[in-house]
């Protein structure tokens, strides 16, 4: 049963389509907390009045908000690589096929 309810996508016949599954929920996870956070923080800022004059010049604030970012990257970047390539894998195909086409007028 996926994390959103009724919706998800169709039943899947081969591992790699569930692990799809689980990638696209691992990012959709990923996705809500950072967005969460980003709202949260746009509220702390809008109501705390002229307090957020000391956020201005703060290194570890800048510090922070270069490096988790490009963690999170990371983070999804090397299960999508893996998932690329193990798509990409043909292996030994039951059955073959031709199509042939005429163009006509």
């Amino acid at each position: 049963m996926p994390l959103w309810g009724r919706i998800r996508f169709q039943d899947c016949y081969y591992h790699i389509g569930e692990y799809l599954g689980l990638f696209h929920e691992g990012v959709m996870c990923l996705i809500i907390f950072i967005l969460s956070l980003v709202l949260y923080g746009l509220g702390w800022v809008f109501c705390s009045g002229r307090r957020f004059r000391y956020l201005r010049e703060a290194q570890a604030v800048e510090t922070a908000w270069t490096i988790i970012p490009r963690v999170c990257l990371v983070c999804v970047a090397i299960p999508s690589m893996h998932l690329l390539y193990v798509i990409d894998e043909i292996g030994s195909p039951k059955f073959c096929f031709k199509a042939i086409g005429h163009q006509w007028f």
